[in-house]
């Protein structure tokens, strides 16, 4: 399956090279993009996550998503001491986002919550 994945991002990726030789972006430009998707489809890790969740018990979906944003709780001192219930309604409204970093030097992966 990780093959697939990969694959997969090696496909989208010529075709968005494809895209960006079409319309003669320029050079910077093609870069930022192809760094953008290098973060997005970093080692073939691609899912359908939102899929895979809403096949899951609510339960089991709320501790994953918990576990996905403990990074979050660990850096907001706030969310650390916040009651469980609060948390893991946080867990299931944010999602984590690639975004250009401010020095305009690539591209970063983050909770929008942490930038």
């Amino acid at each position: 399956m990780r093959l697939a994945s990969l694959r997969w991002a090696q496909d989208k990726i010529l075709h968005v090279n494809e895209y960006m030789r079409d319309k003669k972006l320029p050079s910077i430009l093609r870069e930022k993009v192809r760094d953008y998707f290098h973060i997005q489809y970093s080692e073939g890790k691609i899912f359908d996550e939102s899929g895979i969740l809403a096949e899951l018990a609510p339960s089991l979906r709320q501790e994953i998503l918990r576990f996905n944003t403990k990074e979050l709780y660990l850096k907001v001192p706030v969310f650390a001491s916040s009651p469980f219930s609060f948390t893991a309604k946080l867990a299931s409204v944010i999602r984590p986002e690639v975004s250009e970093r401010t020095s305009g030097n690539g591209y970063s992966h983050s909770h929008p919550l942490l930038s």
